[in-house]
């Protein structure tokens, strides 16, 4: 009997411990992750699978929230990469007007890619 109570309180220990390293990398995440990144993360980390839970405690599971988005996927690329192109303007050259720099091109080339997708038998995007 006293090692099933061992066991239980080696379990609830382990469930907090759990709890405060997901509270921490939560807030470890904000300062790792950049703003526009940080509700896709959020939404991977709310639908991941949940590790099994001891039988005494219920599971929990989040339901995955859909989104319906106002604007095309290729105006919100456009979109994103005409405000990074604005922000870079506005910056000294240097590391953070590169990495926007580098965001909008990458923005652009998922617009070029998402248009050769959706055309069917279309030709290859020419490299612009």
């Amino acid at each position: 009997m006293a090692q099933s109570w061992r066991h239980l309180a080696l379990s609830y220990q382990f469930v907090e411990s759990l709890e405060r390293f997901l509270a921490a990398s939560d807030r470890n995440t904000r300062d790792v992750v950049s703003p526009e990144m940080l509700p896709i993360v959020k939404e991977q980390l709310a639908t991941d699978e949940q590790p099994a839970a001891p039988e005494s405690r219920p599971v929990i599971r989040r339901r995955r929230r859909r989104i319906k988005h106002q604007v095309s996927f290729e105006d919100r690329l456009l979109q994103s990469a005409q405000d990074a192109r604005e922000k870079a303007a506005r910056l000294p050259p240097g590391a953070a007007r590169d990495r926007l720099l580098s965001k909008a091109r990458q923005n652009e080339a998922a617009v070029n890619i998402d248009r050769w997708i959706s055309a069917p038998g279309s030709p290859r995007p020419d490299r612009s």
